[in-house]
């Protein structure tokens, strides 16, 4: 994703500079309580080691010699590593709406970029994340990804793609785990009979199949309306955020409800790392804390909504 606005972009001077922004493997994180967002896309390379943060302050997008980049940015992905180049997403005025928004490409080897190690995480061990300090970091103006007014509408096409996209990981990850469970409760006797014959147990394999279909025709629904931009609008609209927040909420909700049941049916087994469960109650917790976590895309929602305006 860090690497579709290099892409989309018809400047053929860009594409060459920033050349090797990679198709995948990226997703954004917010700090909490702040607004802005960092990517970071490339190959593994050897980056600087922890150093101190410089003075929290505003973070400026570097579209001019008189506006460093200055900011800590905590848990990036592809931080600690990785990443080659960074999608900083930054304001320049916070008057100014979606014309004072930008996103801004920072290679890692800029000057006053440094990278401290990756967190030891409970899962999702496969993606890095670390600090990231800018210290008067400056970059050259074609950098900026597009124009104001145009990096917004980028930025939210963006976030609803990824709501849609991180929906459909969670309906993945539900139904392994219902396969996992089948399975547990094809095979495991309890009081002489399997367990899935128990009606106490029925209860809950009902629920957590009532969680997946539900979520996959969520899902389904807005993938559908993103694909028909001509009846529904287009992605980038606060209307379409808006709604594919609601699917990235409910489905990753859900996962982590499906998750705890199945843990809970299968007791300690399910708890040990030879029933293949435990894996997914560590993995998923992130999808439903990358992208702002719950509270976010609640923000978005009752914005839209509820046409709220102090939020």
């Amino acid at each position: 994703m860090g690497g579709l606005a290099v892409r989309v972009r018809r400047r053929r001077d860009q594409r060459r500079r920033v050349r090797d922004v990679p198709g995948g493997d990226v997703a954004r994180r917010l700090r909490p309580g702040d607004g802005r967002q960092l990517l970071g896309v490339g190959r593994l390379a050897d980056r600087r080691p922890v150093r101190e943060s410089p003075p929290d302050g505003a973070l400026h997008a570097p579209v001019s010699p008189d506006r460093p980049l200055v900011r800590h940015k905590l848990w990036p992905t592809n931080s600690g590593g990785p990443a080659d180049l960074f999608a900083v997403f930054c304001t320049t005025d916070p008057a100014a709406g979606d014309e004072g928004f930008a996103i801004v490409y920072v290679p890692a080897d800029t000057p006053g970029v440094a990278q401290g190690k990756p967190y030891r995480k409970a899962g999702m061990s496969g993606d890095w994340n670390g600090d990231v300090w800018f210290d008067n970091v400056r970059v050259p103006r074609e950098f900026r990804a597009h124009r104001p007014g145009t990096d917004a509408k980028a930025a939210r096409a963006f976030i609803s793609s990824a709501n849609v996209g991180t929906a459909a990981q969670c309906i993945g990850v539900m139904r392994n785990i219902y396969e996992i469970l089948k399975n547990w409760c094809d095979t495991r006797v309890v009081a002489g009979k399997p367990l899935k014959e128990h009606t106490i147990t029925a209860a809950v394999l009902a629920d957590i199949v009532v969680a997946v279909e539900t979520s996959r025709a969520e899902t389904y629904l807005k993938a559908r309306m993103l694909d028909r931009p001509d009846v529904y609008g287009p992605r980038h609209s606060p209307q379409m955020l808006a709604r594919t927040r609601v699917t990235k909420l409910y489905a990753s909700d859900q996962l982590t409800s499906v998750a705890n049941k199945a843990m809970d049916l299968m007791g300690s087994f399910g708890y040990a790392r030879e029933g293949d469960l435990e894996k997914h109650w560590r993995d998923s917790k992130i999808l439903s804390l990358w992208m702002g976590g719950r509270a976010l895309p609640q923000l978005d929602i009752a914005r839209w909504y509820f046409d709220a305006h102090s939020y």
